[in-house]
């Protein structure tokens, strides 16, 4: 996992996820260096709410077969 910040202040990284013997879940934690909490996600494009503000996780489901693009806003 590679994550790169863009000039916005947001945070693009992604995953590839397990094929073989996969989790139910996937937890992303992307943290800011300034303890920003996490306003927005976006995985591939489209809105994805299934977050925990407080423990700073992105909850994937883990039956993904595909690489997985997440975009975090602070």
């Amino acid at each position: 996992m590679d994550a790169k910040a863009d000039a916005t202040g947001g945070v693009e990284t992604g995953i590839n996820p397990p094929r073989r013997n996969p989790p139910r879940k996937i937890y992303v934690r992307l943290r800011h260096p300034e303890e920003k909490p996490i306003k927005s996600v976006v995985v591939n494009g489209r809105a994805f709410d299934k977050i925990d503000v407080k423990k700073e996780w992105i909850v994937l489901p883990g039956d993904l077969r595909s690489r997985q693009t997440i975009f975090v806003t602070y």
